[in-house]
């Protein structure tokens, strides 16, 4: 049986004087996760687009290293979006550009004119959270995610099912609400995933 919890090393909270600063650090089983080291996404729904230019440019450059001819990029892409297949389609009819999988291809190119990129809570909601996440876990961009003022838009149950989704793809997901810093780290919500069964052990 698995669990994954995150604490928060209260020695940092001094330091933080915004959210990307990089004095913030978190500790996970007993190991010291530097935010400048191991790369954070921060997605904040009150500003979603400061973050999105820099996680796109890294999304698409992780594709593009990919072989375009293969079909299980396809496929694995497709698992995740399941509305790819009509979005490739669509632009591939707009630009007139012949796509075949027996030809190599510069897949984030594609990906940029469909704007496959993360959606805010407004207008997708639970699965379009869960879906970016997934795939920046198939494309082992980031190890730790935070969402930032996501109990703003999401129930707790809706968090959950977040959590659980990043806890199955072996991310650390940590939960920023929009407060007073000390409160931010004094007031979170702790959840405890089991992995092996996929449920909720623990809420405080």
């Amino acid at each position: 049986m698995g669990w994954r919890t995150v604490i928060i090393d209260s020695r940092c909270i001094g330091g933080l004087k915004g959210l990307n600063d990089n004095s913030i650090a978190f500790i996970e089983e007993g190991n010291r996760i530097e935010l400048n080291k191991d790369g954070i996404v921060v997605i904040d729904y009150f500003f979603l687009s400061q973050y999105e230019k820099p996680i796109l440019s890294k999304l698409y450059k992780s594709i593009e290293k990919m072989n375009g001819n293969d079909p299980n990029v396809i496929e694995d892409i497709q698992s995740i979006y399941k509305h790819f297949d009509s979005l490739l389609s669509s632009v591939t009819d707009y630009y007139n550009i012949d796509f075949e999988v027996d030809v190599p291809t510069a897949l984030g190119e594609y990906l940029k004119f469909a704007s496959l990129k993360p959606q805010n809570g407004f207008d997708y909601g639970e699965e379009g959270v869960i879906n970016f996440i997934s795939l920046i876990a198939h494309l082992k961009l980031y190890k730790i995610i935070v969402l930032v003022n996501a109990k703003s838009f999401f129930t707790t149950d809706q968090i959950e099912e977040i959590f659980k989704t990043c806890c199955y793809n072996g991310q650390t997901a940590f939960f920023l609400d929009n407060c007073e810093t000390e409160e931010r780290f004094t007031n979170e919500i702790k959840i405890v995933v089991d992995e092996d069964y996929y449920d909720v052990l623990y809420r405080s």
